[in-house]
């Protein structure tokens, strides 16, 4: 906004403005786009609050530089702009434009952007490639080819329009002649209306009579050559703003949402303010805003705060959209800026004589956006009910309070007028039309860029998988076990190298691998009881390796399992790549040597020879089933196993210190295990009752 009295600014007219657009995808960095013509530079900053403070300040700073390029005379259309070179300038915090970045390749290597949203990539993918899915059209439009033909479009239109009603019913008011004055109908009607209700119940309560009764006005009042539907209103205490779109439009338009800035009383009454609706037309989005600004020409300061308050607070939370997040915006509605520096009469004088350029060398310009050339009378103030201006006491001065701005590319202004055969209110309607480009989707091109970008996108999640190497399972998937006795540990080595690498344009870079062994569903454990992997979890560095030791054990647990046949010595784990691919490995041993570890007393008691020399189905059967499928019909009253150890126990161990206090050692165990197998299947010295079939 500009400073009070001699000083004003309006936005960069140059069709080549630099734009600073930043998004966060993923909640860990942000990407920051800056463009300016054909140039783009894409940069990754941390999501801090010192990151953000920044790009409030580079935001700053590119409106700023926008707003003194137009106030020193960017274009000659404003030329009347030109002595206001030095123009003092009152920024205001606005939110930055909203573009999404590319995720950088390094990132997504390192694990900082999960590979798993794909949907969130691929829509920062064809946000970034907008340009090669979309043609500028404008609304009413030739076929598309031939468009290119002819290299221009046929003429479409935008109306808006705003009138400050200054309390007025609108009775049997007509607005034919303000809402269509264009001999072609307009495809969107973006109307607003301020001061629609002055009474003090139109603060405390949402609803009011005149809403509806203006709303029907508007309706009658569109222009009688297409046909409209409504698509949005919104209306804050005496501030309101009705958008139509025309039939066959309506099915393109979507996102449609409204929301309101209050800055009257204290700041946040809906007095003053401002409405706003935005929406999506095929793929651009737009946005209308309706304000009302502080009154009085000494308050000037006062409406360059109104502003900065509606563009900070501006937003659409359905959608996560603020004000700047569009790409065209046009503001209407009773910015009450006056004429400084002039006396009433000498205003009044230059009106008559019709030296508007004169006069607005002296308004109060509305700095950031753009407006087209003022050729009409001042809209305020006139007496109600005439043409005349006001003679009252306040003797308020003429001024251009209604106005219609915008800001953003592919706008052209097609006419700005008031409507001064409209006597209700001190104010007089203002009108404008616009040709207006809009981004349309073209289907084929969309599909062919969307197929390309899930092919990069599959392309670029292959090379950055983790890859690895084991060096067991190059020859066989299997890891095999030779036989084992009871207790007896086997071990074999794998070895895991990392060999995962991504070829990028810049260099080839490697990618970290962490690993585990992933748990069974039924169980928990990522392996059965006799098998053992450690380390059963790890990372490995680029380029390096990492060995994994399988550990095959039978003890008291398993023994039993395997001898019932409930188990077996075959397992799969499977190793689990984080962000990558599980690898099967296959491990089994030979069957165990038989002993009689494990065995049941009934089946023991059954077998007249060593466990060893029975064969494992054999084993199997007598386990299942000892009555019937036992090799004795008349079982030992002791097994024969039991009563060795016992005898042993009995001849050399009495004098032995702390017995069955301390575990014994493996070497023994495996002794005894033997000596059991040879021993137990011979003749007697047995007593009588471990055996009666002999003696």
């Amino acid at each position: 906004m500009a400073s009070e009295g001699k000083h004003c600014a309006h936005s960069n007219r140059d069709g080549h403005k630099p734009t600073l657009r930043v998004d966060s995808p993923t909640g860990v960095d942000m990407y920051v786009k800056v463009a300016h013509k054909r140039r783009k530079l894409l940069l990754e900053l941390p999501a801090t609050d010192q990151a953000r403070s920044f790009l409030a300040h580079v935001g700053k700073a590119v409106e700023r530089h926008a707003l003194v390029r137009g106030a020193a005379g960017g274009s000659d259309f404003f030329s009347w702009l030109n002595h206001y070179g030095g123009t003092q300038l009152d920024g205001s915090s606005e939110s930055l434009l909203n573009s999404p970045g590319e995720p950088p390749r390094q990132t997504i290597a390192e694990g900082a952007t999960p590979l798993a949203a794909r949907e969130s990539v691929v829509r920062l993918q064809l946000a970034m490639r907008e340009d090669d899915y979309t043609r500028l059209e404008h609304i009413r439009h030739a076929p598309f080819t031939a468009w290119l033909a002819e290299k221009r479009p046929r003429a479409s239109r935008f109306f808006l329009g705003t009138w400050n009603v200054n309390g007025q019913a609108c009775g049997l008011v007509d607005l034919g002649g303000w809402l269509s004055c264009d001999p072609d109908p307009p495809q969107v009607y973006a109307v607003g209306f301020q001061e629609l209700d002055l009474s003090k119940e139109a603060l405390l309560f949402t609803d009011s009579p005149r809403e509806e009764e203006w709303l029907r006005a508007v309706a009658l009042g569109l222009h009688p050559g297409a046909r409209y539907r409504l698509a949005k209103l919104v209306r804050l205490v005496g501030m309101m703003l009705v958008l139509f779109v025309e039939e066959s439009l309506s099915a393109h338009v979507q996102e449609v949402e409204a929301h309101w800035v209050g800055t009257g009383i204290l700041g946040k009454m809906g007095n003053k303010g401002a409405v706003a609706v935005r929406l999506r037309l095929h793929a651009s989005p737009i946005c209308f805003v309706c304000c009302h600004l502080a009154a009085h020409q000494e308050e000037c300061q006062r409406r360059n705060q109104d502003f900065s308050d509606v563009c900070a607070r501006l937003a659409f939370p359905a959608h996560d959209r603020g004000l700047a997040d569009h790409e065209q915006i046009f503001w209407l509605g009773d910015l009450n800026y006056r004429l400084a520096d002039l006396e009433h009469d000498r205003v009044k004088s230059m009106v008559d004589q019709g030296l508007l350029d004169k006069l607005l060398e002296h308004d109060q310009a509305f700095a950031g956006y753009t407006e087209g050339p003022i050729t009409f009378r001042p809209t305020y103030k006139y007496a109600p009910g005439t043409q005349q201006w006001d003679n009252s006491e306040k003797q308020r001065a003429p001024a251009w309070c209604d106005r219609i701005l915008w800001k953003g590319p592919h706008v052209e202004q097609l006419r700005y007028s008031s409507h001064e055969s409209y006597t209700l209110s001190d104010h007089k309607p203002v009108s404008a039309s616009f040709k207006v480009g809009v981004k349309v989707i073209d289907s084929a091109r969309y599909r062919t860029i969307y197929e390309e970008i899930m092919k990069k996108l599959d392309k670029l999640e292959n090379e950055f998988l983790p890859q690895v190497a084991v060096d067991r399972l190059e020859a066989s998937p299997r890891v095999q076990f030779e036989k084992l006795h009871f207790m007896e540990s086997q071990v074999q080595m794998l070895t895991v190298a990392n060999t995962g690498q991504a070829i990028t344009s810049i260099c080839c870079v490697q990618v970290p691998v962490e690993f585990c062994f992933r748990p069974k569903l039924d169980n928990g454990r990522y392996s059965k009881e006799w098998l053992r992997a450690n380390p059963a979890s790890g990372a490995i560095k680029p380029g390096e390796t990492c060995q994994v030791s399988l550990e095959l054990c039978v003890d008291k647990r398993t023994a039993w399992k395997l001898n019932s046949a409930s188990d077996c010595l075959e397992d799969i784990l499977v190793l689990h790549l984080e962000r990558g691919k599980d690898i099967f490995i296959s491990s089994f041993s030979l069957a165990p040597v038989g002993c009689c570890y494990g065995c049941s007393l009934e089946a023991l008691a059954r077998i007249p020879c060593p466990v060893r020399e029975l064969g494992r189905e054999q084993l199997l059967k007598v386990e299942r089933s000892p009555q019937e499928e036992g090799l004795l019909a008349v079982p030992f009253e002791v097994p024969k196993e039991l009563w060795l150890l016992v005898d042993h126990l009995h001849k050399y161990g009495l004098t032995q210190d702390d017995l069955f206090q301390q575990s014994g050692l493996s070497w023994e165990l495996h002794f005894d295990q033997g000596r059991l197998g040879r021993t137990a299947g011979r003749p007697p010295p047995y007593p009588h009752w471990v055996s009666p079939g002999w003696g």
